[in-house]
C-alpha cells in the first residue's frame, strides 16, 4: 500500500468519480434498451465509464503517490463533474429519446469540462517529481482524450477536421486511452496487487494480491492487442467496427475492476482518519472481499460473451435482448459491489464501541 500524505486529496472527490464511472456502467444498458447506435455505447464507455474513473484515480493517486499538491476545492470539483456528465448525457441519450439536437447542445459542455479537468492534473503532474515513466504516458493520455474530445466536438458541431475520424479514433485510442492505460498500470498494479513484473515475464503467475484484478487486466490487455492487430493487418471480411468493440470491451472489463478496489482504499483511509488511533481498523479486502469482486467479474465476462454472440449473429433481436439484460444484470452487480465497501465500513464504525467494550 502506498504511503498516504496527511494533507492528501479528500476521499470524497475520488470517490465522486469513481461513483459517477458506475452509473454510467448503470446508464449503458438503459441507453441499450432505447435502440442506441453503437457510437453512443462506445463513447459512453469511453468518456463516462473510463473518463470519470481515469480523473478520480489520477486525483487521489497522482497526489499520494507522485506527490502533487491539492488541485481542486470540493465545490469546484463538483461543478466540473455535473457539467461533464449532464452534457455527456445530453450527447448520447439526445437522439434516442428522438431530441437529436441535444448532441450538438451537449458536446461542448463535454469537451468544456474535460479540459477544466485534465488541465489541472496535467500541470500537477508536470510539477510533480514522480517516476517520468509513470508521469509521461498519463500525462500524453489526458491531453490526448482532451484533444480526442475536441476534434469530435468540432465534428458534431459541423466543422472540417484535419483527418476527420480517423484522426479523432487514433488520438483518442492510441494516445488517449493508451497513455493512461500504460501510466495506470505502471501506478495502480504494484500497489493494489504488488504485482512484480519480471516474474511475469519468467511465465510465474504475478498477481498473488487481489487475482481477480490480474485477471481483468490480463483480459483486457489481450483484447487490447487483439484489436491493435486486427487494426493493422486489416483483415478482408472482418467488421470495421470490431477493434473499436474489442477496445470498448476492454474498458468494461478493466476498468470497472480497478475502481472496485479503489473505492475500498479510500474508505480504509476515511475509517483510518475518523477513528481513534490505536484502534485496528478492517483492511481494504474485509471492506471489499475477494468473492465480491470475482462475483462481479464472473458476470462481466458472461455479459461480453453473450455481446460477442449478439455480434456473430445481428439478424436475431433476441440475441441482442439476452445481451442487454446480461449486461443490466452485471451493472446491477457493480452498483452493489461499489457500495459494499461503504456499507462495511459504517457497520464498523455502529459497531466499534460494543466490539471495544467486550
Amino acid at each position: 500500500m502506498v504511503r498516504i500524505a496527511p494533507d492528501a486529496v479528500p476521499p470524497v472527490q475520488p470517490l465522486l468519480a469513481l461513483g459517477a464511472s458506475v452509473i454510467w456502467a448503470q446508464l449503458l444498458p438503459a441507453i441499450g434498451w432505447l435502440d442506441a447506435d453503437p457510437w453512443a455505447l462506445l463513447h459512453g464507455l469511453i468518456l463516462g465509464v473510463f473518463g470519470n474513473a481515469a480523473a478520480g484515480a489520477a486525483l487521489q493517486f497522482g497526489s499520494a503517490v507522485l506527490g502533487f499538491p491539492r488541485l481542486f476545492p470540493t465545490a469546484g470539483w463538483v461543478a466540473v463533474l455535473v457539467v461533464f456528465n449532464a452534457g455527456l448525457l445530453m450527447m448520447l441519450a439526445g437522439p434516442a429519446l428522438q431530441w437529436p439536437e441535444m448532441r450538438v447542445i451537449g458536446a461542448p459542455w463535454v469537451v468544456a469540462a474535460l479540459w477544466a479537468l485534465f488541465t489541472p492534473l496535467v500541470i500537477g503532474l508536470l510539477r510533480s517529481s514522480g517516476p517520468a515513466t509513470v508521469r509521461a504516458p498519463l500525462m500524453i493520455g489526458f491531453v490526448g482524450l482532451g484533444v480526442a474530445a475536441l476534434l469530435g466536438g468540432l465534428r458534431l458541431l459541423g466543422e472540417t477536421v484535419p483527418g476527420g475520424v480517423v484522426a479523432h479514433r487514433t488520438v483518442g485510442v492510441a494516445l488517449g486511452l493508451g497513455g493512461v492505460v500504460i501510466g495506470a498500470s505502471q501506478l495502480l498494479l504494484p500497489t493494489l496487487t504488488g504485482v512484480v513484473w519480471r516474474k511475469a515475464l519468467r511465465l510465474e503467475w504475478p498477481f498473488r494480491r487481489r487475482p481477480g484484478l490480474g485477471l481483468a487486466w490480463l483480459l483486457g490487455g489481450g483484447m487490447a492487442l487483439a484489436a491493435v492487430l486486427l487494426h493493422s493487418l486489416s483483415i478482408r471480411g472482418t467488421d470495421a467496427m470490431l477493434p473499436a468493440l474489442l477496445i470498448a470491451a476492454a474498458v468494461a472489463l478493466v476498468v470497472p475492476a480497478t475502481a472496485l478496489p479503489i473505492t475500498a482504499f479510500l474508505h480504509w483511509w476515511r475509517l483510518r482518519q475518523r477513528v481513534p488511533r490505536g484502534r485496528q481498523v478492517p483492511g481494504m479486502d474485509r471492506l471489499l472481499p475477494p468473492r465480491i469482486l470475482g462475483a462481479w467479474l464472473a458476470l462481466r465476462v458472461l455479459a461480453l460473451g453473450t455481446w460477442a454472440m449478439a455480434m456473430h449473429f445481428p439478424e436475431a433481436p433476441s440475441v441482442r435482448r439476452w445481451a442487454l439484460g446480461a449486461e443490466s444484470i452485471a451493472a446491477t452487480a457493480l452498483v452493489i459491489a461499489f457500495l459494499f465497501p461503504a456499507w462495511r465500513a459504517r457497520r464498523f464504525r455502529a459497531t466499534a464501541p460494543s466490539f471495544e467494550s467486550s
